[in-house]
């Protein structure tokens, strides 16, 4: 009786165990900035280093995305 027990409490351990092993996912984001005030030839990673438009954010958007 004491081996059943036993072998029902290792039982469920396991089994628990595996339903709260959680995958860790990594979001991989990048913000990147945009000012009318801003310079094509900065990276673009910071508001003082923010792009002046729209077409090279994307240009960088799509680097990045290749990249992943």
């Amino acid at each position: 009786m004491k081996r059943f027990i036993s072998l029902i409490t290792v039982f469920s351990i396991v089994v628990t165990s595996m339903f709260s092993i959680v995958t860790a996912e990594t979001n991989t984001y990048k913000t990147f900035y945009v000012s009318v005030d801003g310079n094509d030839a900065n990276d673009g990673q910071s508001r003082a280093g923010a792009f002046k438009t729209l077409e090279r954010a994307q240009e960088e958007v799509r680097k990045y995305n290749t990249q992943m």
